[in-house]
C-alpha cells in the first residue's frame, strides 16, 4: 500500500510537540515575548553577535543541527541569564542530508520497520533533504528521541 503526505497527521504532531514543552510554574509571571533573533547556521562570528544582541523577553529561534554543543550551551546560558528563550526549529515533514545517516541507522534497528525509500517520497534537491511522509511510525519514533535529545540540551520548547 502506497503511503502519501498526511497533513492531519503534521498538525497532531505539531499540537504534541506544543504540549510537550516545559510549563510555566504558578507562581513564576509568564514569559512575554518582546521580540525575536531567527538562525539557522553555525558561523562563530554571527553566534557571537547574536549571543551579544540577547535582550530580556526576546526568543532565539535556531536550527541546532549546524551547532556544537558547546555553541549552544553558550547560547542558552545567555538567554536564560538575560531572561529570554531559546527555540530549536525541527522539521516533522522533512529530514536534512545530515540526519539521513541516522534515521536510517534508527530504521535498522527495529526488525519490521518499513525501508526509507517507502518513508521519503520525494527529494529536495535545493536543500539536498527528503520529505517524509509522518503516518510511519518509524518517523515519528526517531522524532521523538531527536525531541528528547533537544530537551536534554536545556531548550524552552520547539516550533516546526
Amino acid at each position: 500500500m502506497k503511503r502519501c503526505f498526511r497533513p492531519d497527521l503534521c498538525l497532531l504532531l505539531l499540537i504534541l510537540f506544543t504540549v510537550t514543552g516545559r510549563a510555566e510554574s504558578a507562581d513564576k509571571p509568564a514569559f512575554v515575548p518582546t521580540s525575536y533573533q531567527l538562525y539557522y547556521g553555525s558561523d562563530p562570528q554571527v553566534l557571537k553577535s547574536l549571543r551579544e544582541q540577547i535582550r530580556p523577553g526576546q526568543v532565539i529561534v535556531i536550527e541546532l543541527r549546524g551547532l556544537k554543543p558547546p555553541q549552544l550551551a553558550e547560547i542558552i546560558k545567555a538567554a536564560h541569564q538575560r531572561q529570554a528563550k531559546v527555540i530549536a526549529y525541527l522539521s516533522i515533514g522533512e529530514l536534512g542530508h545530515l540526519e539521513k545517516e541516522n534515521f536510517e541507522k534508527y530504521l535498522k534497528q527495529s526488525p519490521h520497520s518499513h525501508p526509507f525509500s517507502e518513508i521519503a517520497f520525494d527529494r529536495n534537491p535545493r536543500f539536498q533533504s527528503s520529505h517524509i511522509d509522518v503516518s510511519y511510525g518509524e518517523w515519528r519514533g526517531f522524532l521523538m528521541k531527536r525531541i528528547k535529545r533537544m530537551y536534554a540540551r536545556k531548550i524552552d520548547g520547539l516550533v516546526e
